[in-house]
């Protein structure tokens, strides 16, 4: 299917309830520059493949709603731009992805200027480049849920590199069951963000969040408070 429909100005909606499984560039800029495209659905899906969405939905503006729910692994740029620049798409549910290799959503939802939830809730652990730029200037995205993250890496690079810079409507990033502190290579994660935006963590690993590396700096620190503290 690479490249199949690429500009196709009448698509209007792409429904494979049934798909498993994308293979290595299964899907690579299948529906790039789709101008009508508006629902994706991929309800049964549970595997993505190397480069197999590589920029796949890339400046299809008008979608709206994509199902992934049943997503549980995206092997390395599996998601790569995948929805790029898909300006109204306004939430995002990968809730059972528990594998996330390389590049997996690097500049995956870049862009994407009306999108206002991401749920993550079950990652464990981001590889190098995971999710570097993914959210980037998602100017309406409101909440994202890590919730049990807890490891991107001792020796992996910059697996947040500017996952939220450009976040501007940003309220909150939920790291509330996680079980060690993730690796935050640089501040750009939380760059050109706003004032009042909450990094929910821990109470037993409060303290030791504050202190460790990048996020004990000045622009991320007072914004990470403890979960028994955190009100809505």
């Amino acid at each position: 299917m690479r490249y199949k429909f690429i500009g196709e100005r009448t698509l209007a909606r792409v429904s494979l309830p049934y798909m498993a499984s994308v293979g290595e560039q299964g899907m690579f800029q299948c529906f790039y520059e789709c101008p009508s495209l508006f629902s994706v659905e991929f309800g049964g899906l549970t595997s993505i493949g190397p480069s197999a969405l590589y920029s796949a939905f890339y400046n299809s503006g008008s979608i709206e709603t994509v199902d992934l729910s049943s997503l549980r692994q995206i092997d390395t740029y599996g998601m790569y731009q995948a929805f790029s620049n898909c300006s109204s798409l306004a939430a995002i549910d990968l809730g059972e992805l528990t594998s996330l290799g390389s590049y997996g959503l690097n500049r995956a939802f870049y862009g994407c200027t009306s999108l206002q939830y991401v749920c993550m809730s079950n990652l464990s652990s981001i590889p190098t480049q995971g999710l570097a730029s993914a959210f980037q200037n998602c100017t309406s995205l409101k909440t994202v849920q890590l919730a049990k993250l807890s490891n991107a890496g001792t020796a992996l690079q910059n697996a947040f590199s500017n996952a939220f810079n450009g976040c501007t409507s940003l309220e909150l990033v939920d790291f509330s069951q996680a079980t060690a502190v993730p690796t935050l290579a640089n501040i750009n994660a939380f760059g050109n963000t706003n004032s009042t935006y909450k990094i929910v963590v821990p109470d037993a690993l409060y303290t030791t969040w504050i202190a460790a590396t990048n996020w004990s700096n000045t622009a991320i620190k007072p914004h990470i408070v403890r979960a028994s503290e955190y009100q809505p």
